[in-house]
């Protein structure tokens, strides 16, 4: 999980979604195999911060 800033934006994993055009089930794999940053809020709640997406798949696009 990742380390969470007072002013980050939280995105829910539809959101991410959404923005990736990468389905929900596949998301979930890559936050549990740490290839998308995440921070869980409770047991079931997991959320992306905007930030550390952007940087993981400016990452992948850069082959990192």
């Amino acid at each position: 999980m990742t380390k969470l800033n007072r002013d980050d934006e939280l995105l829910t994993v539809k959101e991410v979604g959404e923005i990736t055009k990468i389905s929900k089930t596949t998301l979930y794999q890559l936050i549990e195999d740490g290839k998308i940053p995440s921070v869980r809020l409770g047991r079931k709640l997991v959320r992306v911060p905007k930030e550390k997406l952007y940087e993981a798949l400016d990452g992948v696009l850069s082959g990192e």
